[in-house]
């Protein structure tokens, strides 16, 4: 029996937990199904590589105290960072996608999947890392915004600090 990945829109027969917790997304690397994980602090800070590493002095052009477009300018900085940052980029996308254990996969098949996606993400096939890029865009679509509404309020604060500090030297 194999089991099926399929939804329907009018399947109620899901299990509590995957109401809860969305399901990440999946993309085939070199033949291999993977997992796309969602964004936590390492891959965050990935990111950020990315952005300054590809954009770098334009960061200062980004003002965290700017409620309107904050998210649209960041983005679109992501998007014009890449080819600058290659390597970056690509230690993101390693850091995002983990081959899927299959049941029949003894630990010996798993690990020769897992270098072998390790290995392509090195120079991933651009059609495979724009699928990346569109899986985390839609998993962190309703998180991002609020971490980056919780970064600015911390910038925000420490500028104030640095700001204070300068005027009382």
């Amino acid at each position: 029996m194999t089991a099926s990945t399929e939804t329907r829109p009018d399947d109620d027969t899901k299990p509590d937990l995957e109401v809860i917790l969305p399901e990440q997304g999946v993309v085939v690397v070199v033949g291999v199904p993977c997992r796309v994980k969602r964004i936590k602090l390492r891959e965050m800070m990935l990111l950020a590589r990315v952005l300054t590493a590809g954009v770098g002095a334009n960061l200062a052009e980004l003002r965290i105290d700017d409620e309107e477009g904050f998210e649209e300018k960041l983005m679109a900085l992501l998007v014009m960072a890449i080819p600058e940052a290659g390597p970056e980029t690509c230690d993101l996308f390693a850091a995002l996608v983990e081959p899927i254990r299959a049941l029949e996969d003894d630990t010996k098949q798993h690990t020769g999947k897992v270098l072998l996606v390790t290995e392509e993400m090195r120079n991933p096939d651009p059609e495979v890392a724009f699928d990346i890029l569109g899986i985390v865009a839609a998993q962190e679509k309703d998180t991002f915004p609020l971490l980056l509404g919780k970064a600015r309020a911390v910038f925000g604060n420490v500028t104030a600090l640095y700001r204070t500090g300068k005027k009382g030297s």
